[in-house]
Parts: C-alpha cells; sequence; structure tokens
C-alpha cells in the first residue's frame, strides 16, 4: 500500500476537494505556488549554472526535487479519493466527468506550465509528466482529456500566443471555467497536426 499523506498535506488538499471556491482556491495556492516558485528557482539556477539535475548517483529521476515528490503525493492521493471511485462507471456511458475536471483547475493543474500572471501554477516539464503519470494510473481516459485540455490548449496558447491572446483566454482555461483542446478534424491527416494543410485567411471584415 502506498504511504499516506503528511498530516498537513493532506488535511489542506481535502480543503481543496471541498464544494466552496474560497476554500479551494486558498488551498491550492498553499499546496502549488510555493513548489511552484521553488522549481522555477531551480530551473533558472541549472540553466545558469549548466548543472541542470545531475545529481549523481542519488538523484530520483522520478522524483528529483521535494516539490516534486510532495506534488506526487497529493496527485496520487487525490487519483485515489476522486478519480479512481468513477473512473469505471464514467468511462462505461463514455461521458466526460465534467466536475471532477474542473477540480483540476481549482488545483492549479489545468494551468500546471503556465505563468502565474496568466492564472497558471509555473511549474516545470517534470511536474507536467508527474501529473499525467499518476491521472493515467487510474483513469487513462480522463488523463487523455487533461492532455488535450492543458497541453494542447493552455500550453500551446502560452508558448505561441502573444500576451493579449494570453489574458484573454488562458485565466479561464487555467482555472476551468471554459474546457478547450486542439481541432484536428483534416481528412487524412489524424493527429499528424504537422502535416495538416488547411490555412486561415482573413477576410474584410476582420474574421477568418
Amino acid at each position: 500500500r502506498r504511504a499516506p499523506l503528511p498530516h498537513r498535506h493532506a488535511v489542506m488538499l481535502r480543503a481543496a476537494l471541498r464544494p466552496t471556491a474560497s476554500a479551494a482556491s486558498a488551498a491550492r495556492r498553499a499546496l502549488l505556488r510555493p513548489a511552484a516558485a521553488q522549481l522555477t528557482r531551480r530551473g533558472k539556477s541549472s540553466l545558469e549554472s549548466g548543472s541542470d539535475l545531475d545529481a549523481g548517483p542519488g538523484l530520483d529521476l522520478f522524483n528529483p526535487t521535494d516539490e516534486h515528490r510532495q506534488l506526487r503525493e497529493m496527485l496520487r492521493k487525490f487519483v485515489e479519493e476522486e478519480v479512481e471511485p468513477q473512473a469505471l462507471a464514467f468511462n462505461r456511458r463514455e461521458e466526460m466527468n465534467m466536475d471532477l475536471f474542473r477540480q483540476l483547475g481549482e488545483l492549479g493543474l489545468l494551468g500546471i506550465s503556465v505563468d502565474p500572471r496568466f492564472g497558471g501554477s509555473g511549474m516545470d516539464a517534470t511536474a507536467v509528466v508527474i501529473a499525467h503519470e499518476e491521472l493515467s494510473a487510474s483513469d487513462p481516459a480522463f488523463c487523455l482529456a487533461y492532455l488535450a485540455h492543458a497541453l494542447l490548449f493552455v500550453n500551446n496558447l502560452y508558448q505561441n500566443g502573444n500576451d493579449a491572446q494570453r489574458a484573454r483566454l488562458l485565466p479561464a482555461a487555467c482555472a476551468g471555467d471554459i474546457i478547450c483542446g486542439m481541432g484536428m478534424s483534416e481528412p487524412g491527416t489524424g493527429t499528424d497536426v504537422l502535416g495538416m494543410a488547411t490555412t486561415a485567411r482573413r477576410t474584410a471584415a476582420g474574421d477568418f
């Protein structure tokens, strides 16, 4: 059996899962933002020094820092208590659990890789992998919906959009107020996004 969360983190995570938005928001900040800030500082320091995460044989590649380990523990507890109990029923009905999906926004996971200026948690690529690994261990379909929103739309827009687009769309997407994805409907292309040939042209009216 996996080890339980330390008491302090378990209490704070339960607060994040309560239906009140204020409690969820406060718990999200308490849980994720200190770890995110530490991960950001570590990342900048590694880039400047060129050391990356080469800490020798004692390095845990799955949890390279204490912040990554805490994130994994919190996610594992969330998955055990919230994701696993609903997975079979929703998959059999081929439905998406929208309420559960929005809880990911309350926990700061829908904007995990986005700068806090736009409503995200500002965490690194390893944190993104941890989130997907823990969610998919219980409900791969739910995790795929998370990937489509958090990476194909949210991270994509954050990396490639301008600040006006980010400010207009990312806060709501990071909070789970809007559910997003990436359109890939060109015949014969499938998921080969780089193979798509469709282009957009601006009309005289200013739309596309």
